[in-house]
């Protein structure tokens, strides 16, 4: 079945998204995220970030604009702007990713260019100091722009992920290399005691007694 339709609802479910053959990876095609149940964002978030910027290399893009040539996406644009530009061959038009993923709802149309339309200006896109898309991921007097904000977000959002991987990981390792001990431990004693003739058992074997026999007694 067509991914996209198994698409009805404003936002799929979480074993729709984290599928990668059910990602809708094609942004024309993907509701906002802002329609997600915020519980369940941060995964789809990953999902994203994970899978990286939707870029289709194609022999030919679409032509159009008002303007005489018409003009088309290039694909030499995603070398240039490679962690963050997606393209939709379904409406021919970018995306930002970052901002895509982590943008709030708004009501100016500029803002919106590259998170719920799409940008297809194709004329701007190298118009010199215009350059849209430059103007887009830069910094502006050194100040935080909204897309070098929903960047750092996507950024510590991973570090974040990776972190509790690494501990996660770290305890688990350490868990293994204990459990590893105390059955070595257990074994030695097991055969220690009998060799030397000795009884396994106290008569009292409770956590306040002063003799609770030689096995508890040696571990």
């Amino acid at each position: 079945m067509d991914i996209h339709r198994r698409y009805p609802s404003p936002c799929p479910k979480i074993k729709w998204i984290l599928d990668n053959k059910s990602l809708v990876l094609d942004l024309g095609l993907r509701r906002q995220i802002w329609d997600c149940p915020v519980n369940e964002r941060d995964e789809i978030h990953r999902a994203y970030i994970n899978a990286g910027p939707f870029q289709p290399m194609l022999d030919h893009y679409k032509k159009s604009g008002r303007d005489s040539p018409k003009r088309s996406f290039q694909s030499s644009l995603f070398k240039l702007f490679s962690t963050w530009l997606k393209y939709s061959p379904t409406i021919d038009a970018t995306y930002c990713l970052h901002c895509f993923l982590f943008s709030k709802p708004t009501k100016h149309l500029a803002a919106t260019a590259f998170i719920v339309d799409g940008f297809k200006s194709w004329k701007k896109v190298r118009n010199g100091d215009k350059f849209a898309f430059l103007a887009h991921a830069r910094n502006k007097d050194n100040h935080m722009t909204p897309h070098t904000i929903v960047e750092r977000a996507s950024t510590d959002l991973m570090n974040q992920s990776r972190h509790i991987e690494r501990v996660v990981k770290m305890y688990n390792s350490q868990e293994i290399t204990n459990n590893r001990l105390r059955v070595k431990a257990t074994v030695e004693v097991v055969r220690w005691l009998p060799f030397q003739g000795c009884v396994f058992k106290g008569h009292d074997e409770s956590s306040s007694s002063i003799n609770r026999g030689n096995f508890l007694k040696l571990l």
